[in-house]
């Protein structure tokens, strides 16, 4: 859901996202990880932080940058999807966009590096809250030696690879669900990967109990 960042448990790779890792959900959709920290994911027991009423929930859904921009929300999701970047250091660029501006308001140029300076402490925060609460498990950063996979519709969004690095010191990467089919080009998307591991999960389930 996107009102929630899901830490969800480890599995063996194939349902869903493959590889190793604790999967952080970033938006709609979700992840399915698989590998070394099984454990924090079996404490966490897939369950979701409710980031309602933290600036990572409003970026996922363009408030904070409407407010911030003072441009309709509409158009602050296009904004965030088309220039938008986690990492605000990683905009060196000088080139302005157009934000539209509220109602009769006429639009006025912004540089990108603006725009990412809105994003990235909020996407911050949101991996803060993650962290916080693996530490409140009993963990550290040195449980997730194995790497962090990071999922959902959210996690498209530049930089948020490198900005996770940067908060949980362990390797991260984007999660693609491990599908394949005649709709492969749509499904192999970071936002369906914790749909497709739950219904390839219920899959494996009714194969082995179809055995007995």
């Amino acid at each position: 859901p996107g009102d929630k960042a899901q830490v969800l448990p480890g599995g063996d790779g194939d349902a869903g996202v493959p590889g190793g890792g604790e999967a952080v959900d970033e938006g709609p959709g979700g992840g399915e990880p698989g590998g070394d920290a099984d454990l924090v994911g079996a404490l966490l027991g897939g369950d979701g932080l409710d980031c309602g009423h933290h600036a990572g929930h409003d970026v996922q859904n363009s408030g904070d940058i409407a407010m911030a921009l003072r441009t309709p929300t509409r158009d602050a999701e296009t904004l965030k999807h088309q220039y938008g970047n986690a990492l605000a250091s990683a905009v060196t660029s000088d080139e302005i966009i157009e934000v539209p501006g509220v109602g009769e308001r006429p639009p006025r140029g912004m540089t990108r590096a603006t725009l990412a300076e809105v994003i990235s402490p909020r996407v911050e925060e949101l991996f803060q809250l993650v962290l916080g609460e693996i530490r409140h498990a009993g963990f550290d950063s040195q449980t997730l030696s194995s790497g962090i996979v990071i999922t959902g519709g959210s996690s498209l969004l530049p930089g948020m690879a490198e900005l996770a690095e940067e908060v949980f010191h362990a390797p991260v990467r984007i999660g693609v669900p491990h599908y394949t089919g005649s709709l492969e080009q749509l499904i192999r998307n970071p936002r369906y990967a914790a749909s497709v591991g739950l219904l390839m999960t219920a899959r494996d389930g009714w194969l082995v109990h179809d055995e007995f």
